[in-house]
């Protein structure tokens, strides 16, 4: 791994080498299986809508039975009927037939079959499930409507989640003046990624996020962080030096970002699954930035151990004709039991500022006053000056400027 302190964020040409589209190809053998999808201009709209009204399928299209679409035989149990769809008719009662109304008036989607298709056509290449991603972006944040997962196992699983995503949401607004250093073309959300989603990565136990700053492995946490999962504390040991030795790879393989040369990840997460043989599989790749999702660990925890890192480091150059010096050890944070784990949707609520559609529905359904809901409200629209969206900004005015 690299020496040095290095930054406590990923720098513009590390933010334009972890977009999807680049550091997949970029890693070539390293990577997960993939395919890419255009987002065209009315899945943009879509994904822009109210609500989470999916479009019906493409004409001739038979829906899998974990599509939220599909239509249960009569008489069957499972499934989920089109009727019970908020734009479907009915009559309803009460505070049912309000919502149903305030439903009824959104506008439809548009149908995307052309999407659809050429996501199902990814299935049949890649499936049975696939992970949805976005240039800078895995929707985890939509995993709530999906039994709290963020993998898809059909096309509607795939809109739901992407529909159900802040995150995703967000994206679809980002504009970027110029491309970030490198030349790397075209806006954040130009098109839809698809990861193989194989069987070991279905093992929530054995899944981890690791933290990456100037090279060095701080810390990792387990990835699935609304769950309690015992089988994970007997692979604390095994999971840091699978990261480490994903981390070497990584880090050793320059990146193509169309600049002069290759960009050499120092500051940045991943996202890998241990092996039953202890090795590890590389899921994911992201910047690490101000508003990234740490997981189970607070800004302070990297904080914290990149000091310590970087305080045994220099005492071991000092003493290095002396006595051994405790090599740092990167801690993995784990939810430690069922009182711990918390719902994807609660902890989302404590991570971002609370959506005003969702204050005010929470005000109502209290009894509480309207100025609640619009000082809910007024919270959404302050914002957070340090995010992701910002770096991204940042990183196209300085190419901007350097032209």
């Amino acid at each position: 791994m690299a020496d040095g302190a290095g930054d406590k964020w990923s720098t513009p040409q590390e933010l334009a080498a972890t977009r999807a589209e680049v550091w997949l190809p970029g890693l070539g053998r390293l990577s997960p299986g993939y395919d890419v999808v255009p987002i065209t201009d009315d899945v943009r709209e879509f994904l822009r809508m109210d609500g989470i009204m999916l479009p019906p399928p493409p004409p001739g299209h038979v829906l899998k039975e974990r599509d939220p679409r599909y239509e249960s035989p009569e008489g069957a149990e499972g499934g989920l009927s089109l009727d019970e769809f908020p734009d479907s008719p009915g009559a309803e009662s009460g505070a049912d037939a309000d919502a149903s109304s305030e439903a009824s008036s959104l506008k439809p989607p548009p149908p995307l079959a052309e999407f659809q298709v050429a996501i199902s056509g990814v299935f049949e290449a890649h499936g049975p499930m696939l992970l949805p991603r976005l240039s800078w972006v895995t929707p985890w944040d939509g995993a709530w409507m999906n039994g709290e997962e963020a993998q898809c196992g059909s096309v509607g699983e795939v809109l739901t989640v992407l529909k159900a995503s802040d995150a995703v949401t967000e994206a679809m607004g980002t504009e970027v003046d110029a491309p970030p250093p490198g030349g790397v073309l075209g806006p954040p959300n130009a098109s839809l990624v698809l990861l193989d989603f194989d069987d070991v990565f279905a093992r929530p136990e054995r899944c981890f996020r690791a933290f990456v700053r100037g090279g060095h492995l701080l810390a990792l946490s387990q990835l699935r962080a609304t769950r309690f999962l015992p089988e994970a504390k007997a692979l604390r040991e095994v999971a840091v030096g699978a990261a480490e030795s994903l981390i070497d790879a990584v880090s050793g393989r320059g990146i193509d970002i169309g600049a002069a040369d290759a960009v050499f990840l120092n500051t940045f997460m991943v996202d890998f699954a241990v092996t039953p043989k202890g090795r590890p599989r590389l899921l994911d790749l992201h910047p690490l930035a101000p508003d990234s999702d740490l997981l189970l660990l607070e800004p302070s925890d990297l904080d914290d151990a990149q000091a310590r890192c970087l305080a045994e480091d220099a005492a071991t150059a000092e003493a290095a004709a002396g006595p051994d010096v405790p090599a740092f050890v990167p801690e993995v944070r784990l939810v430690e039991s069922d009182k711990e784990a918390t719902p994807e949707l609660a902890r989302r609520l404590e991570l971002m500022p609370l959506p005003a559609e969702l204050a005010v529905l929470m005000s109502q359904a209290a009894g509480a006053s309207g100025g609640a809901a619009a000082a809910a409200s007024g919270a959404q629209a302050g914002g957070a000056a340090d995010s992701l969206e910002g770096a991204i900004r940042m990183a196209a005015a300085a190419a901007k400027a350097e032209k």
